[in-house]
């Protein structure tokens, strides 16, 4: 087991399984850290494949199965969870990950109303996996706002105990965690958009126990904001029980006359945001309408930020604003990157000092301290993150144009879309076929010979 924290080496393009017939093309993708493997759902062709993080090689063949699409994780128990979705309901799929394509067990009827009952599953926009006292449950998180749900459901029974719980907002992300070695899961919840945050803690028995920790201003994120827009991800940093969460503030819908507004609604008007204080509230100027509208102040910078947060108490414990949101990332994969060292890595497209120079994040997670590298023509979407290792694996983009992107390694294509990482420039590169997956600095890091990029010793 490592004892610090690995950066990757960031020198190259690993090469592809092209000849497995599996197109990569905006894949869902799971991990299984201890297991070193990786799951690959097709979005397009309903195929899904099994790689080794070790040798890269295909485990498993494209297996027909049903849709992931709406979301997978690998399991705390073991098994691998996919969600499909009806136009009001999602259904659990319980799958074992030496089996795919076949269901060990299924949660949801895809064909009722919103609300989870004993055969129903509300639409989830993010869900984890938690091990509890003798049984692993599912935590998942509503999408519908005015359902504003938190349900648990037993994964070993696949049964729903009757804990669907209520929330203060919508729009939640899920991350697991066992501080103090009690199983749980925290839920950040923010209506889209809302001018704070609720952060919630499950605790994981055989009845769990549902607490509201804190409300959160989105002025305590940044001291310009009035409001949060999006929450992108909520992952767990193991070196201290506390969780980080990618979010974002865009800029309101600028107030209109023959919109009639309720109480709550947020809009801008005359470089101020407004948040409305009346029902029905139609044609009612928000500068020239006090009882109608409360000032928010000066409207807030148009960004993306990256947070850490206290279990405790809701605290910002830091905040680091980035150049761009990471683009195309869904609920329920940035979490399943794991910090047990305090290093979190990942990508986002801003477009860095010049043509095609992306940043690829490098963040402690104690202080909030970022050191970017700038890469050139690699966009990365979805993503995940090891720092027991320092595995990259995401999906991404990348052209071999001027100026070049890091070397391709093997018979890795000048241009490509789809899971992909990066690598070591110095040989032996990996072992040939397979998926791509970053291979990090084991025993040493090894410097890098590609121009403007450099490695940071670790922590």
């Amino acid at each position: 087991m490592p004892t610090a924290a690995k950066f990757p080496a960031a020198g190259a393009i690993q090469n592809f399984a092209l000849t497995s017939g599996f197109n990569f093309s905006a894949p869902r993708m799971a991990v299984d850290w201890e297991g070193r493997r990786l799951f690959l759902y097709n979005t397009g062709t309903s195929l899904m494949q099994v790689n080794s993080l070790d040798t890269w090689a295909v485990t498993t063949a494209p297996t027909a199965t049903g849709s992931f699409a709406s979301g997978m994780q690998f399991g705390v128990d073991g098994n691998l969870y996919g969600v499909t979705l009806a136009t009001n309901c999602g259904k659990l799929h319980k799958v074992d990950p030496t089996a795919l394509g076949t269901d060990v067990a299924t949660f949801g009827n895809a064909s009722s109303g919103f609300g989870t009952t004993a055969s129903t599953w509300a639409f989830p926009n993010d869900f984890d996996t938690v091990q509890g006292s003798g049984s692993a449950f599912l935590v998942s998180a509503s999408v519908v706002a005015n359902v504003h749900e938190v349900t648990v459901l037993n994964l070993t029974t696949m049964a729903w105990g009757g804990r669907n719980l209520t929330t203060d907002q919508g729009n939640g992300v899920v991350s697991r965690g066992s501080p103090n070695g009690s199983p749980q899961a925290f839920v950040v919840c923010a209506n889209n958009p809302s001018t704070f945050l609720s952060l919630y803690q499950v605790l994981v028995s055989d009845l769990p126990n549902f607490v509201r920790v804190a409300s959160i201003p989105a002025a305590s994120i940044n001291a310009n904001w009035t409001h949060v827009s999006r929450l992108a991800a909520l992952l767990l940093d193991e070196t201290d029980g506390n969780v980080i969460l990618h979010l974002t503030e865009d800029a309101l819908q600028g107030w209109a006359s023959s919109t009639s507004y309720s109480v709550g609604a947020l809009v801008s008007s005359v470089g101020h945001d407004w948040q409305g204080l009346t029902a029905s509230n139609l044609n009612n100027p928000p500068a020239t309408s006090p009882s109608n509208w409360l000032d928010l102040g000066v409207s807030g910078p148009v960004e993306p930020r990256i947070v850490k947060i206290s279990v405790a108490s809701g605290a910002i414990l830091w905040s680091v604003v980035l150049q761009a949101t990471v683009p195309g990332v869904a609920p329920g994969l940035m979490q399943q990157s794991r910090i047990r060292f305090g290093l979190y890595c990942f990508f986002d497209n801003a477009v860095g000092p010049g043509s095609g120079l992306y940043n690829f994040h490098q963040i402690r997670t104690g202080s909030g301290i970022d050191t970017p590298q700038v890469l050139n023509n690699i966009q990365a979407t979805w993503q995940f993150f090891d720092d027991s290792e320092g595995y990259l694996v995401m999906s991404c983009a990348y052209t071999q144009t001027s100026p070049p992107p890091p070397i391709p390694n093997g018979a890795t294509p000048s241009s490509f879309a789809g899971a992909a990482t990066l690598g070591s420039v110095t040989p032996p590169f990996q072992p040939a076929g397979g998926v791509a997956v970053l291979r990090g600095a084991r025993v040493r890091l090894i410097s890098n010979t590609v121009p403007g990029l450099s490695i940071v010793p670790p922590q």
